[in-house]
């Protein structure tokens, strides 16, 4: 059976030279591969399905800064590629998901965008910590080849996602220069950064899943396919439930 996912489509132009722009464009396409690794069919759109239309997931993968005035907060100086045509169709996408009761997967923006929809919020730029969320000397380049970090996560026993990592310490690839200040309602914290940023979430239904780092990235082992198989276990146990 073909599992069709609805994918928002990325409004920004790719020639743009700020480098993140340009590695949000390449992990997209990345995003898309990894799904069909493991059976997911993604279907990118340019607007938002409705019940009618026979999706069985939404992924929302990476890009930009979302508007700081949806949850709030503040329009520094370190924000970039802020697109509110792109906020309008991932934000639909989003609810889409959520009011149909479909399983959705949020990556790094698409974490984020699922956040504030549960009425959460962010920190518009992260301070420097021990660990590096991202490459600060790349963020202040246009260097199309700037590339991420690299740092452990801690996933809680009895997740979703601890049960396709199989362990609970993954080393996963972060670009993401905001995070999460306050957690969205209904939201549950699965995994965190050992500076104690929440790099994970979900809600009890399994059906929420967040990841704000880019498992698109890694080659090999389980970091890779690991949120997309259990996006995959929710739309399976989403039908069994309806069956």
């Amino acid at each position: 059976m073909t599992i069709l996912v609805a994918v928002p489509r990325r409004s920004t132009v790719r020639s743009s030279t700020d480098a993140r722009v340009a590695l949000a464009e390449f992990l997209f396409d990345e995003v898309l591969t990894v799904m069909r690794e493991v059976g997911l069919e993604p279907v990118v759109l340019d607007r938002c399905p409705d019940e009618s239309t026979g999706f069985a997931a939404v992924v929302l993968p990476g890009g930009g800064d979302i508007d700081p005035d949806r949850y709030g907060g503040r329009h520094v100086p370190h924000l970039y590629d802020v697109n509110p045509e792109q906020d309008e169709l991932d934000f639909a996408f989003a609810s889409y998901a959520v009011m149909s009761g479909l399983p959705v997967l949020g990556i790094c923006r698409g974490f984020q965008i699922l956040n504030v929809l549960h009425g959460g919020t962010l920190v518009e730029h992260l301070e420097p910590t021990g660990v590096e969320h991202y490459d600060s000397a790349a963020l202040a380049t246009s260097v199309i080849t700037a590339r991420l970090s690299w740092h452990n996560v801690r996933v809680a026993e009895g997740t979703r996602l601890f049960q396709e990592f199989g362990h609970g310490d993954p080393v996963v690839a972060s670009g993401h220069h905001q995070g999460i200040a306050t957690l969205g309602s209904g939201l549950i914290a699965s995994a965190h950064a050992p500076d104690g940023l929440i790099e994970a979430f979900e809600d009890p239904s399994g059906r929420v899943l967040g990841v704000q780092w880019h498992p698109e990235l890694t080659a090999e082992g389980p970091t890779r396919p690991a949120p997309f198989l259990a996006l995959a276990r929710a739309v399976e146990s989403t039908a069994d439930r309806v069956g």
